[in-house]
C-alpha cells in the first residue's frame, strides 16, 4: 500500500514537535515497544517530576475519574430508561 508523501512530512513533523526524531531503525529503542518496556519508561519518566508536577498530574487523573463516573452514570440511566417493560406486568407506580 502506497503512502501519502503529505501523511509521512505530518508524522515527522508531529514526531518533531515531540522531541522524536528517528531517521532509522538504529534510533528506536525497541524495548519500549513491550508492556514491560513501557512501564518501565513512565515510571522513570514520574519518578523525574518534581512533587508539585506529581500532585498535579494525580489531580488530573482524579479530575478524569469524576468525569469517566459522570459519563457512565449517564450511559446507565439512558440505558435503563429504554428498557421497555413487559407487556403482562402491570407498571411501577
Amino acid at each position: 500500500m502506497a503512502q501519502n508523501p503529505g501523511e509521512n512530512a505530518e508524522f515527522a513533523e508531529r514526531a518533531e514537535l515531540r522531541g522524536e526524531r528517528h531517521s532509522s531503525d538504529d534510533e528506536i529503542d525497541w524495548s519500549l515497544t513491550t508492556f514491560e518496556g513501557l512501564r518501565r519508561k513512565q515510571r522513570q519518566e514520574f519518578a523525574a517530576l518534581s512533587f508539585e508536577e506529581k500532585l498535579e498530574r494525580v489531580e488530573q487523573m482524579g479530575d478524569l475519574v469524576e468525569i469517566f463516573e459522570a459519563q457512565r452514570k449517564a450511559r446507565n440511566q439512558k440505558a435503563a430508561s429504554e428498557v421497555p417493560l413487559p407487556q403482562n406486568h402491570p407498571s411501577p407506580p
